[in-house]
């Protein structure tokens, strides 16, 4: 049974499906795709990649920051298997791919994420220190010992003696508070200017995006407030993995219109991390011409720089990510 047939229509059901869950079924989609190719049954491949596209994408409207990396990894997948398979596809196959890709529910973005993490982090520790206080009127040894059990769950249970810090995480915040519960939540009200910065800069284009957050990345790095250095470093790296996402997305489709119509149609797919097309040349793997590679000429997407796509059979080979243009491990093939 198709992946489009059993989870059709789209609804908001799979935005709160557990993230694991998410990734085994576009994992699956990806498997059943590929053998339904090596079957001839063209139209079901299609069927289950696009299925798989649109349950990645309705999965990030939660606006959780986890949910939108599923969503990244989910699309970042659907790519590949496209690339590695680009040969097997037929044109007609190929334009409803290209279809069901403009048709797409809209991808989550990190930006719309920042309001969903404010809320659940620093809202939800603040009204918690409040509790605390409340429930403790005049002890604040009491409120900052509540404090310290809630930030020190945050770094998960111990793995064991070698693996504990000489100084936890609770004693790095209540020193940087002063050893008070108010000084506590002057630290998270530092951090409200910090969200509303970062909002701006992630929802900028990729060069205006460089410019602004190296100098807010350098404001967070030295900053002494152990929450930002725990809270803000991750949105960096999410961005950047927003970016390599949306490349792949448009190699592909720049790759389907190359091979419908020419120079023409590949021409017409912006690169969005820039200004113009793609770059383009003939692969060479082993020696032998498989196919066409597609080149990111901006540094903005750092975990894409290219996209190989197969165009005839041979030895497998990693399509895209550090390992691009070479043979795919033998570890790999038996899973």
């Amino acid at each position: 049974m198709r992946l489009g047939h059993r989870y059709e229509p789209w609804t908001s059901d799979f935005a709160s499906a557990p993230s694991a869950a998410i990734r085994g079924v576009v994992q699956a989609a990806r498997l059943r795709a590929m053998w339904a190719l090596q079957q001839g049954r063209q139209a079901d491949a299609c069927e289950e990649l696009l299925a798989a596209l649109a349950l990645g994408r309705n999965a990030s409207h939660d606006g959780i920051l986890i949910s939108a990396m599923v969503q990244f990894a989910s699309e970042t997948m659907i790519c590949s298997t496209v690339a590695e398979n680009f040969h097997r596809f037929t044109p007609e196959s190929l334009k409803q791919l290209a279809d069901g890709f403009a048709a797409a529910p809209p991808r989550g973005t990190v930006a719309a994420c920042i309001p969903a993490e404010k809320t659940s982090f620093l809202d939800w520790l603040e009204n918690k220190i409040l509790e605390l206080q409340k429930d403790n009127p005049g002890n604040d040894a009491k409120v900052m010992a509540g404090i310290s059990k809630l930030v020190n769950s945050f770094q998960g249970p111990e793995e064991g003696p070698s693996n504990k810090p000489e100084v936890s995480f609770a004693d790095e915040i209540a020193r940087a508070a002063g050893g008070t519960s108010e000084g506590v939540l002057k630290l998270l009200h530092d951090e409200v200017a910090l969200y509303e910065r970062l909002a701006q800069v992630v929802a900028l284009p990729p060069r205006e995006y460089e410019e602004q957050m190296h100098p807010l990345l350098a404001q967070i790095q030295n900053t002494s407030n152990p929450l930002v250095k725990m809270t803000f470093p991750a949105f960096e790296k999410c961005r950047q993995k927003e970016f390599a996402v949306q490349a792949a997305s448009a190699m592909v489709q720049a790759a389907i219109a190359y091979k419908l119509s020419g120079d023409e149609g590949f021409q017409s797919v912006v690169d969005p991390c820039g200004d113009g097309p793609f770059g383009i040349q003939r692969f060479i793997f082993e020696g032998a011409d498989r196919g066409f590679q597609l080149n990111l000429p901006t540094p903005a997407a750092a975990f894409l720089r290219r996209l190989s796509l197969s165009e005839k059979e041979g030895t497998p080979f990693c399509v895209n990510g550090q390992k691009a243009g070479q043979a795919v491990p033998k570890s790999a093939l038996g899973k």
